[in-house]
């Protein structure tokens, strides 16, 4: 029998046959055992068993932490032609001009012109052509660009104009080619810059592998739900790695033990933070300010978007007593004795702050202790996975291996087995932002 790449493993392990799916121990039987699936229809029902354990792995998810995972998992993967994801992205195309080398001030007089000659920096002389409008800083003062090699500029005022001094660092907006009456040439052409991020897809795996006369024995004493336990906690602990791998996994290659090579997906931080977004330490006395910065200096879209304040419980009640002010009123009905002191969110300059507990954050094992007391800001629009078309995103073969192998050996045992491939895009990363409370003691 042809083997299957799919369930082919390293020397040493588990070689030979495929592995067929045994409906005796697999994953999604339990969810499958009460609800309506195509049976006998061999491709619908595999369909069905993966959509079974995608909804074990999402939708069962009551804990709080998992709350921000369930959001991103509302939109189906993006699926990419290979393991490495790759995509655009576009600015504006309107950008300004740094002084390298400043100037003096040239003193202008009525009708007439006079000139300034700067050197801007290398990154800014595409920015700029012939009959350029530059605009001065800290003034209403416009000059023309009358000539330009390189990063050595002319500059030109208006009729009667005063040219103020430049310094190096100082910034000259771009406010457009002028066009004058019966001009026959076109002094300036541009292209917008399109810039690239990657990611690529991972595979990850986590596995129980049972004795077949343990196995039996766990299903004979029906007393003990010890075998849906561990189930359970595999696919629990699965979900954990996803999530881990969603916030923080860090994009790489490397070689694995048996010599394979094998690649990581960069989660969103890791991704926002090589995007250059706003990112902090702030003490619970400036998260205000902060917040506020890091808000108001990524509205790059249009009011009313939607974006997750992801982090500790504790994290947030900071996030939520900064904004219940003193003399906030509270309504509460006549016969209830209980008052909700608890945001859900906030609304700040049209844009909606969904509060998202994680309270995983604070498990030093799966985060680290600098994710403790982290909040990420995080635009939803902006944040999927991303899956091999043709493959499967989540898998859960289930092998059985009882018979004598060509080696001589019996391996008498059974395998529980979860799969994931995905991958993570964070496009347009810097419309995110992150804060870390460095006082925070809870």
């Amino acid at each position: 029998m042809a083997q299957n790449p799919e369930y082919v493993y390293a020397a040493n392990t588990l070689q030979g046959q495929p592995y067929a799916a045994d409906s005796r121990v697999a994953l999604g039987d339990e969810y499958l055992g009460t609800h309506e699936t195509a049976a006998g229809n061999p491709i619908v029902e595999e369909r069905d068993r993966e959509r079974a354990l995608e909804r074990m792995i999402i939708d069962k998810a009551p804990e709080p932490w998992m709350a921000s995972l369930k959001l991103m998992m509302m939109k189906a993967p993006i699926e990419i032609s290979g393991l490495t994801d790759e995509w655009p992205e576009m600015g504006l195309g309107i950008a300004g001009v740094e002084i390298d080398t400043g100037a003096a001030q040239q003193t202008g007089a009525p009708n007439t012109t006079v000139t300034q000659s700067v050197t801007i920096t290398t990154a800014s002389q595409d920015n700029i052509g012939l009959d350029t409008i530059l605009g001065y800083p800290g003034s209403e003062i416009k000059g023309i660009v009358t000539a330009k090699t390189g990063t050595s500029v002319t500059i030109t005022s208006l009729f009667g104009d005063t040219l103020p001094v430049l310094n190096a660092g100082d910034t000259l907006t771009n406010e457009g080619q002028l066009r004058g009456d019966a001009m026959d040439r076109i002094a300036q052409v541009s292209r917008t810059t399109q810039s690239y991020r990657y990611n690529f897809i991972q595979t990850l795996l986590t596995a129980k592998r049972w004795g077949a006369d343990e196995l039996q024995e766990l299903k004979n004493q029906l007393r003990t739900d010890r075998l849906q336990m561990e189930r359970k906690r595999m696919v629990q602990d699965h979900r954990i790695l996803i999530f881990k791998t969603f916030m923080d996994g860090r994009r790489g290659a490397g070689v694995l033990s048996g010599g394979e090579n094998a690649r990581t997906t960069a989660g969103i931080f890791p991704q926002m933070i090589e995007a250059g977004a706003f990112y902090d330490s702030v003490s619970t006395a400036g998260f205000k300010a902060a917040f506020e910065y890091g808000a108001f200096n990524t509205m790059f879209k249009n009011q009313g978007a939607t974006k997750l304040v992801i982090g500790r419980s504790a994290a947030l009640n900071v996030f939520q007593e900064t904004y219940k002010m003193f003399l906030t009123r509270y309504q509460n009905g006549p016969n209830d004795r209980n008052i909700n002191l608890d945001l859900n969110s906030i609304v700040l300059a049209g844009n909606n702050y969904v509060l998202t507990p994680c309270d995983i954050f604070a498990y030093s094992d799966v985060f680290g202790e600098d994710w403790r007391n982290r909040l990420l800001v995080v635009d939803l629009d902006n944040v999927n996975f991303t899956k091999l078309k043709g493959r499967y995103f989540m898998n859960q073969p289930v092998t059985t291996d009882t018979l004598m192998q060509g080696d001589g050996s019996l391996r008498d045992y059974y395998y529980d087995l979860l799969f994931s491939k995905f991958g993570v895009r964070h496009a347009f990363a810097e419309n995110s932002f992150a804060l870390d409370i460095n006082d925070l003691v809870n």
